[in-house]
């Protein structure tokens, strides 16, 4: 469509502006990913349920969230700028968050808070 509107350009080049504009792709069409997940930090509905596909603890130390295409960076920021005591770090990447947590008491925690905090249930892989 683009270039039947006389707009020359390649596929890294929409991918990037696409990044930079937060745009996530969900259900097909994307969309600003400031609309999937809620402003307060600590009230309901912190992820939309649109954005997290599964919900997984591996090991007593890590926790896998699954994602649609191109929203684990949203989902990995949120849980960052939340600073949950019991997360040790985050790791993004296109459709997959690996949480750390520093015992698998604070995995229960943690697992507990987002399924608390989203919309739907989230369900395991």
């Amino acid at each position: 469509m683009l270039t039947a509107s006389g707009i020359e350009t390649n596929q890294s080049s929409i991918s990037r502006d696409v990044r930079e504009l937060g745009l996530v792709r969900v259900g097909g069409r994307y969309v600003p990913a400031a609309r999937l997940v809620e402003a307060d930090i600590d009230g309901p509905g912190i992820y939309d349920s649109e954005l997290i596909t599964s919900l997984k603890p591996v090991g007593a130390n890590l926790i896998v969230i699954h994602t649609h295409l191109g929203a684990a960076q949203v989902v990995a920021v949120e849980l960052d700028r939340r600073e949950w005591p019991e997360i040790v770090g985050t790791i993004a990447g296109d459709d997959t968050v690996f949480i750390a947590v520093g015992s698998r008491a604070a995995q229960g925690r943690v697992l507990a808070r987002i399924r608390a905090t989203s919309r739907n249930p989230i369900p395991n892989p």
